[in-house]
């Protein structure tokens, strides 16, 4: 890549006069200058020239690049250099891009190792790294639509645009319309150097400016209808307006419609009187009913007055409307023995402390009035409380709870014991009598062993000794049995 590099170099270096494109000249590799393409073999380049433009640069497919072909005068192309192929090359870099082997121009990576590349060239230069002075760039005449093009001082083309067209290749239309000629809602189309007005009815000319009508920009505001007079116009005002253009709103407060010391605002057509308090209507001639809605609540009633009214009110309110809830608890405090006033409509209600009742909680509650001691209980009345004295066996506020007997367990030898009324009663197993089961039962008496065998007593159980010669429970078998 680097030998293409210096290569180019050499190339571009002993360039002569290719700006105008009339003579091509190309060092060797000792930097001696030969003419290139003069109308036969090029020794050096590998293909023929037939003359005409400037050939194009052979380059090698690895290696050092072989020398460049050119061409002089003449009609024909200059051929290709194909055989100066150079042997090995240099390893591939990382990015064929870096640094950048196009010399005028930018360079563009073909491949997803980096091993290709691209140069598009700057304008005026040409070749795989844009090392070769283009012949003339304006010989394909890139300037469009009629444009004249020039070399430019770098030899790139400089375009001189006919009338109409914009852009470095005269390739924009110039659009006639962006200043908005067109007046009075005309809509402009673009032309070539020109623009076209379609115009509103009633208007003409080149930008709509030209009245056919003097009704159609409507002069006639306030809703006023227009008729075309020729040269003139007449205009038929909406009620409410008059003049030429029907602008002026007839002032119907001149002659003051309002009484009773309304104010008059004028309308379209219409006036409208802010009245005084006490006054309403059109024009402020009726006197407002003060009691409709009727003010007065709590079945106060109302009476109409100019401007104002007058409540009265029934037992147990006052004010302007009746609205105050005289309160009877503040006067004269009515409750007693601690108890709570909430006012009512003419009238007052004691929330009594525990214990007490009546209208002014001064009754104390018999708490022993319901009989509330259970079993045989007797009652001792309390504020708000009782107290019972209980009868033997019982327990409790009210003595509604039997005293367990059983606690602590007085029955024996695992019995059950079973609590009664201020008493208990053991239930024995087997074996154990008395009241608490502390008594094992003697199983021997009577003794249950005959034949002279001697009992021993057990837990419901008894075992015999029996003399020789007998056996079985109570002794009362012999071997021959």
């Amino acid at each position: 890549m680097d030998l293409e590099k210096d290569e180019a170099m050499k190339v571009f270096s002993c360039v002569a006069l290719g700006l105008l494109g009339v003579v091509a000249v190309a060092c060797s590799d000792a930097d001696s200058i030969k003419p290139i393409g003069s109308g036969g073999d090029s020794s050096d380049a590998g293909s023929n020239s037939k003359g005409g433009n400037a050939g194009k640069g052979g380059r090698s497919s690895g290696g050092s690049s072989g020398e460049a072909g050119s061409g002089n005068a003449g009609s024909g192309e200059a051929g290709e250099n194909e055989a100066g192929q150079g042997q090995g090359g240099e390893p591939g870099l990382s990015s064929s891009c870096d640094p950048n082997p196009c010399l005028n121009g930018t360079c563009e990576e073909i491949a997803s190792d980096g091993s290709e590349f691209s140069c598009t060239c700057d304008a005026g230069f040409a070749g795989k790294l844009c090392n070769q002075v283009a012949t003339n760039a304006c010989t394909t005449n890139p300037c469009q639509n009629g444009g004249t093009c020039a070399l430019g001082a770098a030899g790139n083309a400089v375009c001189t645009c006919a009338a109409g067209y914009t852009g470095s290749m005269c390739a924009a239309n110039i659009d006639d319309c962006a200043s908005n000629p067109c007046q009075n809602g005309g809509t402009c189309v673009d032309g070539l150097q020109d623009f076209t007005c379609t115009c509103p009815t009633g208007l003409s000319g080149k930008t709509c400016t030209n009245n056919e009508n003097d009704c159609v920009i409507n002069p006639c505001i306030n809703g006023g209808t227009c008729t075309d007079k020729g040269n003139d116009f007449e205009c038929a005002c909406v009620a409410g307006y008059n003049g030429k253009t029907c602008s002026n709103n007839i002032d119907e407060c001149a002659a003051n419609p309002c009484v009773n010391g309304g104010t008059c605002t004028d309308k379209v057509n219409d006036f409208q009187c802010a009245c005084p308090p006490g006054f309403t209507g059109k024009t402020c001639n009726t006197d407002i009913n003060d009691c409709s809605p009727n003010p007065c609540i709590n079945g106060g009633t109302c009476t109409d007055k100019v401007n104002d009214f007058e409540c009265s009110c029934p037992a147990g309110y006052n004010g302007k409307t009746c609205g105050n809830n005289i309160d009877e608890c503040a006067s004269s405090q009515p409750c007693l023995n601690g108890s709570t006033c909430v006012d009512q409509v003419n009238d007052f209600q004691c929330n009594c402390t525990p214990g007490y009742t009546g209208k002014t909680c001064n009754t104390d509650i018999d708490d022993c009035a319901g009989n509330p001691c259970l079993n045989g209980g007797t009652c001792t009345d309390k504020v708000n409380a009782f107290q019972c004295a209980c009868a033997a066996g019982y327990s409790g506020a009210n003595c509604s709870t039997n005293v367990n007997d059983c606690l602590p367990n007085q029955c024996q030898n695992d019995s059950t014991c079973v609590d009664g009324v201020n008493d208990y009663s053991c239930t024995c197993l087997a074996g154990y009598t008395g009241n608490n089961c502390q008594t094992n039962i003697d199983e021997c008496s009577p003794n249950p062993c005959v034949n002279g065998g001697t009992c021993a007593d057990g837990i419901d159980d008894f075992t015999c000794t029996c003399p020789t010669g007998y056996t079985g429970k109570t002794c009362n078998s012999t071997p021959d049995d």
